[in-house]
């Protein structure tokens, strides 16, 4: 029954996030792109038991360390599972999740270390300078966009968001994501790692009508939350975390 939910759960993961594939932009005015109200949000598919994996994970972790404003999510995989040996951090959701940005990407295959920034930008993440430059590209390439910040905060058990009012070209809008981050996994063998994605949650199809909203989500130690607007033409287009 556990394996059933899994795929159910990774079909209807995969499709919503295919759908998205004709969605379009937000804006505002241009700001720089280690300003808060634009974070740079840096997707990593990895894995505990890839080979080519721990240096992507050095890197990824270093660069949390370097710029808190950077939205970091590491989604660990579950295709090296295998019998007795598992990864405890994967997620059927990762697999869903990679396989979309195959798709949309054209990544040429499904592999592990996967970087990819702000919904476009692929790359493995295994050499620090490779991840900057695509880092800094990708800021670069904000400073000549429009952009809309979201607003997401706790409220005792519940996050409170807020989403502007937006006229949407596409009546196909765009996705609204929560993630749910373990900041320091616990147990042996994986506090090393950083920020690894527990849940997703997609909460709804927006048609860029202003939106506020309440969640609920427990308060639990260790955890925060990253909202991210995505749509898979222009990447995602908005995103912010609690801290």
């Amino acid at each position: 029954m556990n394996i059933l939910a899994n795929y159910i759960q990774l079909f209807f993961i995969g499709a919503a996030l295919f759908a998205s594939l004709t969605s379009t932009s937000l804006a505002t005015p241009n700001t720089p792109p280690n300003d808060p109200a634009t974070p740079i949000i840096v997707e990593m598919f990895t894995s505990k038991y890839c080979p080519a994996c721990p240096s992507a994970d050095r890197n990824f972790n270093q660069l949390l360390n370097e710029n808190p404003n950077i939205i970091a999510l590491a989604c660990h995989v579950s295709y090296f599972n295998r019998g007795s040996r598992g990864d405890n951090l994967a997620r059927p959701f990762c697999d869903a999740r990679q396989n979309v940005y195959k798709l949309a990407l054209n990544t040429g295959g499904i592999y592990t270390p996967m970087t990819i920034i702000n919904g476009q930008t692929v790359i493995t993440g295994i050499e620090k300078t490779d991840l900057d430059g695509a880092i800094q590209q990708t800021g670069n390439k904000r400073n000549n966009e429009t952009y809309h910040p979201v607003g997401l905060s706790r409220n005792g058990q519940y996050l409170d968001i807020s989403l502007p009012h937006i006229a949407l070209p596409s009546a196909a809008g765009a996705d609204i994501w929560l993630f749910e981050v373990e900041n320091i996994p616990k147990g042996e063998g994986y506090t090393h790692y950083r920020n690894a994605v527990k849940n997703i949650t997609k909460l709804l199809r927006w048609d860029g009508r202003k939106l506020n909203m309440a969640f609920p989500a427990e308060q639990k130690p260790g955890i925060s939350y990253a909202l991210i607007v995505q749509t898979y033409k222009d990447g995602i287009i908005a995103a912010t975390q609690t801290r």
